[in-house]
């Protein structure tokens, strides 16, 4: 027979309120409905401690001791991506005792940390963050100004999806902690590149890239698609153009065509894709890439399917939501003194 749930302080209370009013014993179990004995207990317990209170107990002490947790934090803050296993045996190791994995895990929950898929954002060395803050210091009073900008950007889309993840030790509040992020660098593969462009109007023209961006193609998909879509917009002149530093943005010919072609451009800081609002459209193409319930076996069926998608975001209002963000984002960047952020 298991034993019985201990009474509640204030049942206690009752018993001892009711002896003293003197109720015998039977009627205070009859009247609460507690065994005659239990009631006998509760009273001789406090005739003897004057407390109704439960009685300090002795028990195993813990494995993890107030020096061991610490110990814990720093090891695990010393290394977000270390894997459970291996941090038991290296506590193990400098602690002399064994222990479960329960009691491990239980001892970072204690912490508040829990294992999460790392955050993937860019690789940010000093100089980014004192650009990226500079920028954040420089828009900070645009508003209606963001309007006018023409947000670009090439993203590269796989016939199918990566699913590589990497998970590390962080409390909710460290999600974009520069330990707790997985870093991303430009790379290649099969699929297919687009280029695309959007205002907070809307979305505008959808390229697809068949060979690699170097300065002369890029040259040539300005002139095809980025003036028309300017002219659609009121031209040149009520227009800023924003792109990344990509090798083919900044080449020489390429700043002499916007040159020629009197286009104004909006700096923009290296490894910030978080100021580049586009780049939650490429996020938002990919998710329904992926849940179109269509699979390409190519290409060009990869490029239908992204076209059509984009054609659908063309009906929302997502491109005049996410450029009115501008303002939010350049102050998130401030704040995080050009760390990461939550964009």
């Amino acid at each position: 027979m298991g034993r019985s749930a201990e009474l509640r302080e204030e049942v206690r209370g009752q018993i001892v309120g009711l002896s003293q009013a003197g109720l015998t014993v039977r009627s205070i179990a009859n009247r609460l409905s507690i065994p005659v004995t239990t009631v006998q207990y509760t009273i001789t317990r406090y005739r003897k401690f004057g407390s109704c209170s439960s009685l300090s107990r002795c028990g195993r002490p813990p494995i993890f001791g107030e020096r061991a947790i610490r110990h814990l934090q720093r090891t695990t803050q010393g290394n977000r991506k270390v894997c459970a296993g291996t941090l038991a045996t290296q506590l193990t190791q400098s602690m002399g005792k064994s222990f479960s994995m329960k009691t491990l895990y239980n001892a970072l929950h204690s912490l508040g940390f829990k294992s999460c898929v790392a955050t993937r954002k860019p690789f940010l060395k000093s100089i980014h963050l004192a650009t990226r803050l500079k920028y954040a210091e420089d828009y900070k009073d645009w508003v209606g100004e963001w309007g006018r900008v023409i947000f670009s950007d090439e993203s590269f889309f796989t016939l199918s999806s990566e699913g590589r993840f990497v998970r590390v030790w962080r409390r909710p509040s460290e999600r974009y902690k520069v330990e707790c992020c997985h870093p991303t660098f430009q790379k290649g593969g099969g699929g297919i590149m687009v280029w695309g462009a959007m205002t907070a109007a809307g979305l505008g023209p959808l390229v697809r890239v068949n060979e690699k961006i170097n300065a002369e193609k890029y040259c040539q998909i300005l002139q095809e698609h980025l003036l028309p879509y300017m002219d659609e917009l009121g031209g040149q002149q009520t227009c800023i153009f924003q792109q990344d530093n990509a090798p083919s943005h900044k080449a020489k010919s390429t700043m002499e065509w916007f040159a020629r072609s009197s286009v104004d451009l909006l700096d923009h800081p290296a490894c910030s894709p978080d100021l580049n609002p586009i780049e939650r459209i490429w996020d938002i193409l990919e998710r329904s890439l992926r849940s179109s319930g269509r699979i390409p076996s190519n290409n060009d069926e990869l490029f239908e399917i992204l076209q059509s998608c984009w054609n659908d975001l063309r009906a929302t209002d997502c491109a005049f939501n996410l450029v009115s963000s501008m303002p939010i984002r350049l102050q998130a960047v401030a704040e995080a003194k050009g760390g990461h952020t939550k964009f």
